[in-house]
């Protein structure tokens, strides 16, 4: 007996009992998709007589596979005609398998003495009823076989798209990665094409700052006047700087503002430039002197973007006025010396 339901109603269960038979019931209760793809096959007068064919053929699908392999095995060992008793016996659980099935009908067979078969009709009903019900087995098989069919090539269907959609996610991984590769490749290329145009335009700034020195030299020069250096404060580092740019060496330059100290006079002496010009005179003035390097004091300068300059006459009236003053401190302080010495 077989329900649709998982279920069963209590009738169902009592009827089984009633006549000893086994109850079916689905997992789950069948849907009406499931009920009319079971029966779609087979005529029904009304919904009732659907149901009752689709829990039958559940049922029978739950056991068709045990029955195809009982009447195979049977088959096997030239057992057919027990065929149905132990279909019985193992699908109502009085044998635990097939071997235990036929040791039973063994031992309750008893051995019968042999008839003549006279009642043809008789025999030729039964075998007509078992070749119908064989039929029915046959399509039941069938139709199983149908359905087995179909739903492989649902899952090789299913498992070809699903190949060719990893294929294509793969696909489409490895041409994202590509592309990720080649921006990568081309963000280096950029970059250094970048860090090379900077150095370019560094060393065209550097050239371009450069013309712009000597043209301005150049102008200074052919106007008549001496260029002069111009020097931010009096300190070493400073002094390095400005000699690294332009070059000290016999060259004039002015301090803008200046704090005394002897050690830096030293390094600028070692520079050996020719003039220098402080807006005061400097604490360091005879040492600087003694390295043969000329002081002018409170020159007024006109100023370039790079340079400064003065007119080569101004300069030297400079110049000579402040040997003048050098020459009558000196002789001053000589007639001052000479004079206390007669007295002692």
């Amino acid at each position: 007996m077989a329900s649709d339901k998982a279920k069963a109603p209590k009738m169902a269960e009592k009827l089984c009992a009633i006549f000893n038979c086994k109850l079916f019931s689905p997992e789950k209760d069948l849907g009406l998709l499931e009920k009319a793809e079971l029966t779609k096959e087979i005529k029904t007068e009304n919904s009732h007589e659907r149901d009752a064919v689709a829990a039958a053929i559940a049922a029978y699908k739950s056991i068709c596979t045990s029955l195809l392999k009982i009447d195979q095995t049977l088959a096997s060992l030239g057992l057919e005609s027990y065929s149905e008793r132990i279909k019985t016996m193992v699908i109502s659980k009085e044998a635990k398998n097939i071997a235990e099935a036929i040791e039973l009908l063994r031992k309750d067979e008893k051995p019968k003495p042999k008839k003549v078969q006279t009642n043809w009709r008789d025999r030729t009903k039964e075998l007509e009823r078992k070749l119908t019900i064989q039929e029915k087995n046959y399509e039941i098989l069938k139709l199983c076989t149908k359905r087995l069919e179909k739903k492989i090539e649902e899952l090789e269907s299913q498992k070809l798209a699903r190949a060719k959609e990893e294929l294509r996610k793969t696909e489409t991984i490895r041409k994202r990665i590509l592309k990720e590769r080649e921006i990568a490749k081309r963000e280096i290329i950029i970059r250094q094409l970048k860090h090379e145009l900077e150095a370019e335009r560094a060393k065209a700034g550097k050239i371009e700052l450069k013309v712009e020195k000597e043209q301005e030299l150049k102008q200074i020069q052919s106007s008549g006047k001496i260029p002069v250096i111009v020097v931010e404060s009096f300190n070493k580092d400073e002094i390095a700087k400005i000699n690294k740019e332009f070059g000290l060496a016999g060259a004039v330059l002015y301090f803008k503002n200046y704090v005394p100290s002897a050690s830096t006079a030293k390094f600028l002496a070692a520079l050996k430039p020719d003039i220098l010009i402080f807006d005061d005179l400097p604490a360091e003035a005879e040492l600087l002197k003694e390295f043969g390097i000329k002081i002018v004091i409170g020159l007024r300068l006109k100023f370039y973007n790079f340079y400064a300059a003065i007119d080569q006459k101004l300069l030297d009236e400079a110049m000579k006025e402040q040997e003048r003053k050098g020459f009558l401190s000196w002789l001053k302080g000589y007639k001052k010396g000479n004079f206390i010495n007669k007295e002692s």
